[in-house]
């Protein structure tokens, strides 16, 4: 695929982060948001190096994924497991949460590559998922998912976009940790989060795959919905030649990763926007 040419990313520091990070934000009439803004582009080093901080029974467990789906000769798609800095903040950012249960809500089950990650990172997860269950492997691998971790996984089949709601409808449930990767289109991405973003604690976080400019519709429908979502802080991804063109992360507290990138950058406390190369 033909890449193409890369903007230069630009930061907006918010009044409610640290004052060596902070400076005058632009002003920018449609944004309600008050929250952090950054985008930037993850090397090619730096997913490699991630790779060393991922458990190694997470890609085990990614074995096993495709011995089920060959033993009974199914299939499933593009998974998170061709980007290891996705998959380091996916298994880091549970350790954000202090509850006795973490409810990882995800659209887009697939091979259960990132159910698994999710699993195998914190035993108090319990994970919920929805899926079209188009892809064979994906109610092959969630039978045995379900079985080899009893009570913390649910999958629901169907068309998202009528499962979700109807889920949250019969259900109280809270989430802790968003992923939406189901539908990629403007309408499924717009329905999943429009519905669970109504639907979290008060201490969360969200992710959206393929959430980049190539994909404008998944692009277009994440904004919007930060916009209904206040002091929430934003980092935009752009993968650097892996298959995913990128993905969105958002949180209404400034992580310690978030703090950490932010501060190796001192240019940020002097100027409102700041290039990330």
């Amino acid at each position: 695929m033909t890449q193409r040419p890369v903007k230069s990313p630009l930061v907006q520091v918010p009044s409610g982060v640290p004052s060596q990070l902070a400076g005058t934000a632009p002003s920018h009439p449609p944004m309600a948001r008050t929250g952090l803004t950054v985008s930037r582009v993850v090397s090619s080093e730096e997913n490699l190096q991630s790779k060393a901080k991922i458990p190694p029974a997470v890609f085990d467990y990614f074995s096993k994924i495709e011995d089920w789906r060959k033993q009974t000769n199914t299939q499933y798609t593009g998974n998170v497991a061709t980007n290891n800095f996705q998959m380091f903040l996916y298994s880091q950012t549970l350790k954000l949460f202090k509850e006795d249960t973490i409810n990882v809500c995800e659209t887009g089950f697939n091979g259960g590559h990132s159910a698994s990650l999710f699993l195998l990172s914190d035993p108090r997860v319990r994970y919920y998922g929805w899926d079209l269950g188009v892809y064979s492997a994906a109610k092959v691998v969630a039978k045995k998912l379900s079985e080899e971790f009893p009570g913390r996984l649910q999958v629901m089949w169907g068309d998202s976009k009528k499962t979700v709601p109807s889920f949250f409808e019969q259900n109280s449930l809270l989430c802790d940790l968003v992923v939406i990767d189901g539908e990629h289109s403007y309408n499924g991405v717009q329905s999943d989060l429009g519905v669970i973003s109504k639907h979290m604690k008060g201490k969360w976080q969200v992710f959206v795959d393929d959430c980049e400019a190539l994909n404008q519709g998944i692009l277009k429908a994440f904004d919007e919905a930060m916009l209904q979502l206040p002091g929430s802080h934003i980092y935009k991804y752009k993968n650097s030649k892996l298959p995913s063109p990128g993905f969105c992360q958002a949180s209404n507290f400034v992580t310690p990763a978030m703090l950490t990138d932010l501060a190796a950058r001192p240019e940020l406390g002097n100027h409102s926007t700041a290039r990330l190369l």
